[in-house]
């Protein structure tokens, strides 16, 4: 071999040494069990924040059931009101004379009405 063809084989070495220097070999990595449990307990944290988050943003509170109750039934004068507290929420019943007629109305904690009933002065309400 003459000086220009070791020159040759000696670039092409080097050049392959190179190359399988420059890329690693990438090993995949496996997720201990206790990697998964901290996974699946902080999903389970978070699910729980945001559910604490929703009730405590959705929920009404006394002044906007009574404003729902007195729409619902076309105004009047609140005569009876009670709260009854139901876990992180309250639900609300409120007794309301509008002229000859009186509600009975149940609001749940997210301001919905679940229950509604009324009758006519005479009527006696029984509450």
């Amino acid at each position: 071999m003459n000086t220009e063809e070791r020159t040759n084989v000696t670039a092409v070495t080097e050049i392959r040494e190179e190359n399988t220097a420059e890329e690693p070999v990438k090993k995949k990595k496996k997720l201990s069990t206790g990697g998964i449990i901290g996974i699946i307990a902080g999903a389970v944290a978070a699910a729980a924040v945001i559910a604490l988050i929703l009730i405590f943003a959705l929920r009404v509170d006394g002044n906007e059931a009574r404003q729902i109750a007195l729409e619902a039934s076309g105004g009047g004068e609140v005569i009876q009101e009670t709260r009854e507290s139901e876990g992180l929420w309250n639900e609300y019943e409120f007794v309301i004379q509008n002229g000859d007629t009186w509600y009975s109305i149940e609001i749940g904690g997210f301001g919905r009405i679940t229950e509604m009933e009324s009758g006519r002065h005479g009527q006696l309400y029984v509450g």
